[in-house]
């Protein structure tokens, strides 16, 4: 479905929402978040600002270990560690964060990201260090742009 996550995602974090991002696709150890590009997204020399390469290796790398079938029994993710290298410029279009879980224990898991545009170039490459939350369960995030107002 394009241009939104899917049901089992009603939850995403409002800062996905807030820049545009959504969750194309989202399995066990797998997780795709997409960001369609405009102005907002660029830097002053009008390529994607570098910080949103690390936001979508964030969370993509994050819902890769976090992917569950029963609603009941969500998983959620604090970030230990984010590394993010930069290979491309993007000025137009798409980025696609393609995740994958690594390696899995009990409470950590390690995610690599590879960040395309539309072109399937590569355009930055990250890797996480998550650990899932104890507690586990989800919060009902405030919905709408008001909530974006409040905070300014």
């Amino acid at each position: 479905m394009e241009g939104a996550s899917p049901p089992e995602f009603d939850h995403a974090a409002p800062f996905l929402q807030f820049i545009g991002a959504y969750v194309a696709d989202w399995s066990e150890g797998r997780a795709t978040v997409v960001l369609p590009l405009d102005g907002r997204h660029l830097n002053r020399s009008g390529v994607v600002h570098g910080g949103l390469y690390s936001v979508l290796i964030d969370a993509a790398g994050g819902l890769a270990g976090c992917h569950s079938t029963d609603p009941a029994r969500s998983k959620l993710a604090i970030t230990l560690s984010l590394t993010t290298s930069f290979t491309g410029q993007v000025r137009e279009g798409r980025l696609l964060a393609h995740a994958r879980v690594r390696k899995q224990g009990s409470r950590i898991f390690f995610s690599t990201v590879e960040v395309l545009d539309d072109q399937g170039e590569l355009a930055a490459l990250g890797e996480g260090t998550f650990r899932l939350r104890s507690d586990g369960a989800l919060s009902t995030p405030r919905r709408g742009p008001h909530v974006f107002e409040e905070q300014r």
